[in-house]
């Protein structure tokens, strides 16, 4: 059975397709294949795994419209999944967005307080994106140096977790049931500028005990987000820095923060740094990621990033080592290297060697 996502992404490339030659519009195709190989390190004997990936990305852009499909193909049980399948229509001062896409409100590069729209896919946690688009509503209007971004999200869409929860309850479809949310920012000389608000549903299960049955399920809750950004341009160095507020309907309120810098040390020697911490009165955990990028020659880099739970003290670590062999050919090899006993150290049998050749075109 086709889901609502489908059935979008059907409609618009129907619309691609024949508007093209109707309209005189301009048909794009292009895409990436990514084919690659892992062993995973924590089974003995070793395992190994062979990962393949097609996105295929389709635009037909024609005066003051737009029309974008992007499909992606994985394993042969996974089928055709609709990446993002979205029409743009264009006016003096505002842009109209609709369909299923990703709507990034965060300016930090790794973990964002306030890129809360789209849900993630956690069954693949070492994933570079692993975010999910939702089918919502946009309008982006202009006035100046200011942006005024205006979203709503009409269908729930859960973190998709790697285990299937019981009893898992989910908001009906109804209007009342929509996601709300608004963001200002305005550019500024060498700096950006942003605040926050969003009256939504946490994608997170929260546990459900019933006081007579002691049946356990798992809900979702309200909460209104008031967050704030900002990016500032040092010359050598950008700084990033995002507060965010939640006010839950059910539990109690907390503070989500991230700082972070990207720093060129040479010509061929970046490195970039985060910190980000929760806040409840409580607990307050923080992780430290990390990233140093060394440039070789035009088309070979090495690469060291991790991610370090100050409160968990455990940690994962990936070098890699990437090599542009030819034109949209991409090579790479690198492992993820986790320890210890807290949300990352969870990850350990997820620890791999891999080898991964990707092609643009």
């Amino acid at each position: 059975m086709l889901t609502s996502s489908h059935r979008i992404g059907i409609v618009l490339l129907i619309l691609m397709v024949f508007s093209t030659p109707s309209w005189g519009r301009e048909l794009t195709v292009g895409g990436t294949l990514c084919l690659e190989y892992q062993v995973l390190t924590e089974f003995t004997p070793y395992q190994g795994e062979f990962q393949r990936n097609l996105q295929l990305d389709l635009s037909s852009f024609g005066g003051d419209t737009n029309l974008v499909v992007s499909l992606e193909i994985g394993d042969i049980g996974d089928g055709i999944q609709v990446r993002e399948a979205y029409g743009e229509f264009y006016t003096d001062s505002t842009d109209w967005i609709m369909g299923i896409q990703f709507i990034p409100w965060g300016v930090m590069d790794g973990s964002s307080p306030t890129d809360i729209i789209n849900p993630v896919n956690y069954q693949n946690p070492l994933a570079g994106d692993n975010r999910i688009a939702v089918a919502a509503l946009r309008a982006r209007h202009y006035v100046g140096d200011w942006e005024l971004d205006g979203v709503w999200v009409p269908r729930f869409e859960s973190h998709r977790l790697p285990h299937e929860l019981p009893n898992h309850q989910v908001p009906e479809l109804i209007a009342a049931n929509g996601d709300l949310g608004i963001r200002i920012s305005r550019w500024l000389p060498g700096m950006d500028i942003a605040g926050t608000y969003y009256y939504g549903w946490d994608k997170s299960p929260l546990p459900q005990v019933d006081g007579v049955s002691n049946e356990v399920s798992f809900v979702h809750q309200r909460y209104h987000m008031l967050g704030a950004s900002a990016t500032k341009d040092f010359g050598a160095m950008v700084g990033r820095a995002e507060v965010a507020r939640f006010q839950p309907e059910v539990t109690d309120s907390y503070v989500q923060y991230a700082i972070g810098f990207d720093r060129s040390l040479t010509n061929e020697l970046v490195l970039m740094g985060q910190l980000n911490g929760t806040w409840d009165g409580d607990q307050n955990p923080m992780v430290i990621m990390a990233s140093l990028q060394y440039e070789a020659t035009a088309h070979l880099k090495a690469l060291v990033s991790g991610i370090y739970a100050v409160t968990d003290k455990d940690f994962l670590v990936n070098p890699s080592i990437v090599w542009d062999a030819a034109d949209g050919l991409e090579i790479s090899a690198g492992m993820y290297y986790i320890s210890g006993d807290g949300a990352l150290g969870n990850l350990q049998t997820l620890q791999n060697v891999y080898v991964r050749a990707r092609f643009a075109f």
